[in-house]
């Protein structure tokens, strides 16, 4: 319905695949409607183009004619040439407003605003009768092609049944059409007013957001970046913006723009730490780690061959040296204090470092789980960013991301609950060994010299690093996290500077 070129394509195909928000709408909409990927993709080619040229919708028949009403009603709202504003040229911008768009027709279609469940099904019996028109016209035309080849009279004659046939059910299959195309004609010039207009209010509020999630990143990153700039895919674009959209969320929104850019200029200057030490023995090849009896061999003429020989293979032995930035480098775990003493500020600055750390562990294809605690056994996990089967790179997922977005705070402060639930993840499940994990809190807890050693001790069993980051420590002590982290963080000032400190150990 939508002039279109490749390119629009090859974008939509692009943030359809980087999305499980759009591709889970695709899945539930084809389910209801015979072209609903069609009419999302003339969405989101709506939104994203400079020049937008629709068809009207008494130009096409059968069922493209509900798909054509809704994008025509919607280029033609005010609502809809102000969002465009924000998703023209932007991929992301463009699928996420598609996305909401969408969701609207799904949501009025069920509440049976839009179409009556018989008319929906007028549409199905339509694109099958569109099907079977195409198919017996394919039949036509390859008994024409076949006409002057076939030899023989009894040939012919079955040759020109098969071709008499096929025309008969072209012309029933467009009948049938034609027939249920006016009654299709009918549903939809019945469709009021009201309905399309709250489909350009959803444009319109989509838009709103969209501009509130650009406008919170830029007041903290210090650029003008438009929504769906920034190449995080139309899943973290949906997230910012319905956080901006929130209230008491716009806050967040706007710390974390200012934290992401620290985070990334403090990962670039970072330093690796130079301590190291002799672990092991192991087969390889870096001379510079041989064991001195390998290369007494390069003096030995007899030996000078098969030395060659397992230098080629890997196979020589060396020292295994281990530094400190071995320790961890696994997956990410954050143990973060929701207590009543994390109330305001601080609970908004440990989120969005918490956040921000994830993202990094994100972008490094490393798993994030998120553990939230506060004092008994009522505690939080959400696993913010984990493979899923045929996409390369990791996505937050959306749900446990509002879900951490959103907790309140409340109680008292026990580390003991949430360490074990750490140590328990890493040791059950293979894929978190080697974790990091960061104990983000403003108190101290107390915890047996007995639970400090074991912590420990599982620290060195399973190559974990613990860091601690200890949130306004004026009147705090540091002791136990002292005891049980590999680095302690100690943070007073809530500040983009700090966060860069936190960063920098990460």
């Amino acid at each position: 319905m939508v002039a279109r070129d490749t390119q629009d394509e090859v974008d939509f195909v692009a943030v359809l695949e980087s999305s499980e928000r759009l591709t889970l709408v695709v899945a539930d909409g084809s389910r209801l409607l015979p072209d609903f990927e069609a009419l999302l993709l003339d969405l989101f080619s709506a939104f994203v183009k400079l020049n937008v040229k629709v068809r009207d919708p008494d130009e096409v028949i059968g069922s493209a004619r509900f798909r054509a009403t809704v994008v025509g009603e919607l280029t033609r709202s005010e609502t809809f040439a102000e969002t465009r504003r924000v998703t023209a040229l932007r991929p992301e911008a463009a699928g996420y407003a598609a996305l909401r768009v969408a969701d609207g027709v799904l949501e009025r279609l069920r509440r049976r605003e839009l179409l009556a469940p018989g008319e929906v099904e007028t549409l199905w019996r339509l694109a099958g009768l569109e099907e079977a028109a195409a198919e017996a016209r394919e039949r036509v035309a390859a008994a024409d092609a076949l006409e002057d080849l076939v030899r023989g009279e009894a040939a012919a004659e079955a040759l020109a049944r098969a071709r008499e046939e096929a025309a008969g059910d072209v012309e029933d299959a467009e009948a049938q059409r034609d027939a249920l195309d006016a009654a299709m004609a009918r549903a939809v010039d019945g469709i009021p007013r009201s309905a399309w207009s709250e489909l350009g209010d959803r444009a319109g509020n989509t838009g709103d957001a969209l501009r509130a999630a650009a406008d919170a990143a830029s007041s903290g990153s210090g650029h003008g970046a438009g929504p769906g700039d920034g190449g995080d895919g139309v899943d973290a674009l949906a997230l910012q913006a319905e956080l901006a959209d929130m209230p008491g969320m716009k806050r967040l929104v706007r710390l974390l723009g200012a934290l992401r850019e620290e985070a990334r200029a403090a990962r670039r200057k970072r330093v690796p730490r130079a301590r190291t030490e002799v672990y092991g023995i192991e087969p390889g090849r870096e001379l510079e780690r041989l064991l001195p009896v390998e290369l007494l061999a390069l003096r030995h003429p007899g030996l000078k061959v098969e030395f060659r020989r397992r230098y080629a293979e890997s196979a020589l032995l060396g020292y295994h040296m281990r530094g400190d930035e071995e320790l961890g480098q696994g997956p990410a775990i954050f143990l973060l204090d929701v207590s009543g003493s994390m109330a305001g500020t601080k609970v908004v600055w440990a989120k969005a470092v918490v956040l921000t750390l994830a993202d990094l562990a994100r972008r490094e294809r490393r798993r994030v789980t998120v553990i939230c605690f506060t004092s008994g056994s009522a505690r939080q996990r959400y696993d913010l960013a984990t493979p899923r089967r045929g996409q390369p790179a990791l996505h937050f997922d959306p749900t446990e991301l509002m879900g951490l977005a959103k907790l309140g705070v409340g109680g008292g402060t026990d580390f003991d609950g949430p360490l074990r639930d750490a140590m328990q993840i890493i040791d059950s499940e293979r894929v978190f060994r080697r974790a990091d994990v960061v104990i983000v809190t403003d108190g101290e807890a107390q915890l047996p010299a007995e639970r400090v050693r074991a912590v420990r001790a599982f620290a060195d069993e399973y190559e974990t690093r613990f860091l601690g980051v200890l949130v306004d420590v004026a009147d705090h002590q540091a002791s136990t996290l002292n005891q049980v982290c590999d680095d302690v963080v100690r943070v007073k000032e809530l500040t983009s500077a700090d966060a860069r400190r936190v960063f920098g150990r990460f």
